[in-house]
């Protein structure tokens, strides 16, 4: 899985966005319900990839939401999938991604968002400011 796990951040940072598409949508399918393949996808270095394919503007809406849903997943029941979300900058892109207009994205931020809060590693202040609390009200 080592292995493998290097071949999907390899195919994360493909200049060909069905490359990148694949290696996410296959961590996702990887991640859930497997708190080793999470381990194995955090020590690896998935997390600051994928959230840069969050904050990127040219990242398709697919692409989006299947990195939001993995990030989401190394977050549930994985303290040091949560850490490093955080370390890397992560929720202020989940935040980001609930003011989407898409509906999609919108719903992949949330759920990542609620599995990163379970964690109990989020400091209230980086949830409760005033644009955070703007975005939410809007939904």
């Amino acid at each position: 899985m080592v292995a493998r796990a290097e071949s999907q951040v390899q195919g994360m940072l493909s200049g060909d966005a069905a490359v990148k598409l694949q290696a996410v949508r296959g961590m996702k399918n990887q991640v859930i319900g497997s708190k080793s393949k999470k381990q194995q996808l955090v020590a690896a270095g998935v997390v600051p990839h994928l959230v840069q394919l969050l904050a990127s503007p040219d990242t398709s809406r697919d692409l989006v939401v299947q990195a939001a849903t993995v990030l989401g997943s190394l977050a549930y029941n994985l303290p040091d999938g949560a850490a490093a979300i955080l370390q890397h900058g992560g929720l202020s892109v989940i935040l980001q991604c609930l003011l989407s207009d898409e509906v999609q994205v919108v719903t992949a931020a949330v759920r990542s968002l609620q599995f990163l809060l379970k964690s109990q590693k989020v400091p209230n202040e980086d949830i409760c400011t005033e644009q955070t609390l703007k975005g939410l009200v809007e939904l």
